[in-house]
């Protein structure tokens, strides 16, 4: 998703989108025990899926910064609050470790940086507010095996660095290869042209 261009990248883009948007509200409607109550969490959930699912609409026409940091953002408290509300959902846990791998999708490496230091940062606040408020039992998969998940989650981390690591590095030898093949076809032309001013010059001479 790093800009999108032509019609066929659009097109892709939105059937992924819109796929992932259908997700995300059968998540929320599809035997959810929330919806009957309707509580603040359940609300609290549907106004950030619709708030992310928005940006993912218009970052095609409006592809800045703001849009990334804003999806990242809106992505991250999405995952955190079903992290929250659902305790006895363990793959709730590894959409939190997969966080950082969105903003591989922007190949930008300060938002990388970022997303992953945040990342980083949010989930050491949430372990450390569990721990504090003793609420281990309501997360059965942390209480059996803590330092086992953690280990997990550093190890997620390490894994989506060298992703990124290795994809960002290709792309660079990529872009520097395109652009030395930009800069050979303006020596060329210049060659050209400066051939036949010469071939003229010396016509009339």
């Amino acid at each position: 998703m790093k800009e999108i261009k032509n019609n066929f990248n659009i097109k892709i883009y939105y059937i992924v989108v819109w796929a992932i948007i259908a997700i995300i509200l059968g998540g929320l409607f599809i035997d959810n025990p929330r919806v009957s109550n309707c509580g603040w969490g359940f609300i609290f959930q549907l106004i950030w899926a619709f708030s992310l699912s928005i940006c993912l609409l218009l970052y095609p026409k409006k592809e800045t910064d703001v849009f990334r940091i804003s999806i990242i953002l809106l992505a991250s408290i999405y995952f955190y609050s079903l992290f929250l509300f659902y305790p006895d959902t363990g793959s709730n846990f590894i959409l939190l470790c997969f966080i950082p791998a969105l903003s591989i999708l922007f190949f930008n490496s300060m938002l990388f940086y970022f997303t992953l230091f945040l990342n980083g940062a949010l989930i050491l606040f949430l372990f450390g507010y569990i721990m504090f408020t003793n609420q281990e039992p309501q997360y059965s998969y942390l209480e059996q095996d803590l330092i086992g998940n953690v280990l997990n989650f550093i190890a997620s981390q390490i894994i989506i660095y060298f992703i990124f690591y290795l994809t960002n590095g290709r792309m660079k030898k990529q872009q520097l290869y395109y652009e030395q093949i930009q800069q050979s076809e303006r020596l060329k032309t210049s060659g050209q042209l400066a051939a036949a001013v010469a071939h003229e010059i010396r016509k009339y001479e």
